[in-house]
């Protein structure tokens, strides 16, 4: 690949812009031709064989499911994400938390300002650190907490429905490893 503009990358197959002006004086018929002599895809270029596309694709309607689930009991899907992590473990700061559950930092401070207004969770200043604040659950967002994991056990098992038991682990190993790869 050759250096555009900025010093980014420019796929061989896009033409500089010197080509461009050359392949214009050519008109029409040249454009056809080029078209004409396209490649089509591969099998594996398709939508349905993409595995980015897949991984978004069932991420995108787990996601639907589980919004509409959660919905009915009053907690968006971003504030289960905190919720959970909270679970796990308590008194982290603003940034771990951002991090742990892959939400931008301003989103996560206004989900946990939301969260604050209705006691469910606490913020306090950390001690080492006074920039920082420590995020923890209160008793009435420990129980909601506790509420809401039944419904999500429900998506979790309608999600590896179609899998037997060692598929189902199958599927979670490679998973964490495509993601690791990724980290």
């Amino acid at each position: 690949m050759s250096r555009g503009m900025a010093g980014m990358q420019r796929h061989p197959a896009i033409p500089h812009a010197s080509q461009s002006r050359e392949l214009e004086k050519g008109g029409m018929k040249m454009k056809r031709a080029n078209l004409k002599s396209a490649q089509k895809p591969d099998e594996e270029a398709t939508l349905e064989n993409s595995l980015g596309y897949l991984v978004r694709d069932t991420h995108r309607l787990i996601g639907k499911m589980l919004n509409s689930r959660l919905e009915r009991v009053g907690i968006r899907v971003g504030h289960w994400y905190i919720l959970r992590s909270l679970l796990q473990e308590e008194n982290i700061n603003q940034r771990e938390l951002s991090a742990r559950i892959g939400m931008n930092e301003p989103n996560v401070v206004t989900s946990l300002r939301a969260l604050e207004k209705q006691d469910i969770i606490t913020r306090t200043v950390d001690e080492k650190d006074g920039r920082c604040k420590r995020v923890g659950l209160t008793t009435a967002g420990r129980e909601l907490a506790l509420s809401l994991l039944p419904i999500v056990r429900e998506v979790n098992d309608i999600i590896g429905g179609p899998l037997n038991d060692k598929e189902r682990a199958q599927l979670i190993a490679l998973v964490k490893r495509v993601r690791q790869g990724l980290e």
